[in-house]
């Protein structure tokens, strides 16, 4: 189910909500990272964590959605 919040209000809630450990980001740092979400709900979680790769200092990072929810206007509940 969707979240009420607007995806703006959707968005403030996970920024910085992601990091990545500096005992680990020199593992990333120059790397091509893959993000997977299993369910994409809203869509805000891969940008947030693709935010914090970045931080680290990767070089690219491609995002993989295995499901999403249907847009509200196909819902037949």
């Amino acid at each position: 189910m969707r979240s009420p919040l607007p995806r703006d209000h959707r968005l403030r809630n996970v920024n910085k909500a992601f990091i990545v450990d500096p005992l680990l980001a020199v593992q990333i740092q120059g790397k091509r990272e893959v993000l997977i979400d299993d369910f994409m709900t809203s869509g805000v979680s891969l940008p947030a964590g693709a935010t914090a790769f970045r931080a680290a200092g990767a070089a690219h990072n491609t995002g993989i959605v295995m499901a999403r929810t249907a847009p509200a206007e196909q819902h037949t509940c």
